[in-house]
């Protein structure tokens, strides 16, 4: 698997942990995660793991990958139909290209900084993986109505309101009672089909 964008590399971690054959490079562009996921990983006695800090736009990897997962990475791109063209050429003939990225119903994206655009709509995230020589094999999206509740539950409210001004004892508490419920939320999304939603998550497939 190349994990194209890893951050923390929580998802490096979740296929070597239940893939014990798996393979996975990792790459970032902020050298601040690598030494915290690497350690992590050499803790569990997790080796199968190589990890480079490089510019999507300018880094293609040398090896093909079965899988490439890129989470929340390309709405941070600009020339976001080259990173594709790289994927494209690094994934073998049945791979699969798992991507997660803000949809253009999420109002919030457009105001996040190191976005260049405020998230992608169908039309066009299926045009650019068209250029790139994708085609979409499966397009869900996520963050519909009952997820946008959770967002708000546990992520948007605590962390602007509480973490972010330090007040972490009211943060333990709030989090203590209100977690129950929006786990059901969250829940919800994952088991209803979203016709709309603020994230898209979509399986690409080599034309």
């Amino acid at each position: 698997m190349y994990d194209a964008g890893s951050g923390f590399g929580q998802y490096s971690y979740f296929i070597l942990k239940n893939w014990a054959k798996a393979e996975v490079l990792a790459l970032d562009l902020d050298d601040t995660y690598r030494q915290v996921l690497l350690d992590f990983l050499k803790k569990r006695l997790y080796n199968s793991i190589d990890y480079v800090i490089a510019d999507l736009v300018e880094y293609k990897p040398i090896e093909k990958y079965d899988l490439i997962l890129s989470v929340d990475v390309l709405e941070h791109i600009e020339n976001d139909v080259q990173v594709l063209k790289h994927f494209h050429d690094i994934l073998t003939s049945d791979g699969k290209l798992i991507i997660s990225t803000p949809s253009d119903k999420d109002k919030a994206a457009a105001f996040v900084d190191e976005h260049v655009r405020a998230g992608y709509s169908r039309a066009e995230i299926k045009s650019k993986l068209n250029k790139a020589g994708f085609k979409i094999a499966e397009l869900e999206f996520a963050y519909g109505k009952f997820g946008k509740i959770y967002w708000e539950l546990l992520l948007h409210f605590p962390l602007k309101k509480l973490v972010a001004r330090k007040k972490l004892l009211p943060a333990f508490f709030y989090y203590l009672v209100i977690y129950p419920f929006a786990f059901i939320f969250m829940l919800l999304d994952f088991i209803i089909e979203n016709k709309s939603g603020n994230s898209m998550i979509i399986v690409a497939e080599k034309i």
